[in-house]
């Protein structure tokens, strides 16, 4: 049974459990300046990795440092570029609750990252609190792409549902509540 939220998420009930998906907000514009940003790069990278294999082919004198550690860290910053790229075209995010536990995924085509969370340690569900002033531009971010909702598991807080509108983060929070305390 699939339930429609009239948001971005779909709640459906699978084998007991809860299922919260929801997709990850899409930005047209960012996405098309970071693939092209990304295209740079790729450039950038061949290039440098040429110069190498010429070095090592012994077709050129002398390779400096700097463009190893250039390399290194071009790679390791396209990583995370690739990786957001990835998330923007076909991220999502999978929160399973039942009775006993709460498990936080965030998945694309080829990287998953997962948490599990016992329900008897979850208390406080609640909206991110919004930082009075706090536009989200800062350092170029956008406020839509922060968490919405949290909760506090011993102590520490833990965040999820990113880019989710307050109002079908309540509904959402609503949902897990009547799951994990269905008596109250």
């Amino acid at each position: 049974m699939m339930e429609n939220t009239e948001g971005r998420s779909t709640i459906e009930k699978i084998d007991g459990a809860l299922q919260i998906t929801i997709p990850a907000k899409r930005h047209p514009v960012v996405l098309i300046f970071i693939m092209a940003w990304f295209g740079g790069w790729a450039f950038g990278e061949f290039t440098a990795l040429n110069m190498l294999i010429d070095f090592f082919n012994k077709k050129t004198a002398g390779v400096s440092m700097f463009v190893v550690f250039w390399l290194i860290a071009w790679t390791v910053a396209g990583f995370f570029v690739l990786k957001y790229i990835l998330w923007m075209i076909c991220g999502r995010e999978i929160i399973k609750v039942s009775t006993k536990s709460i498990i936080l995924s965030k998945k694309t085509l080829c990287f998953k990252s997962e948490k599990e969370y016992a329900v008897s340690n979850v208390k406080n569900f609640r909206i991110v609190p919004r930082i009075e002033g706090y536009t989200g531009r800062r350092y170029g971010g956008s406020a839509d792409m922060l968490e919405k909702i949290c909760f506090d598991y011993g102590m520490k807080t833990v965040k999820f549902g990113l880019g989710l509108d307050e109002a079908e983060a309540n509904y959402i929070i609503e949902k897990i509540s009547q799951k994990i305390n269905p008596f109250n």
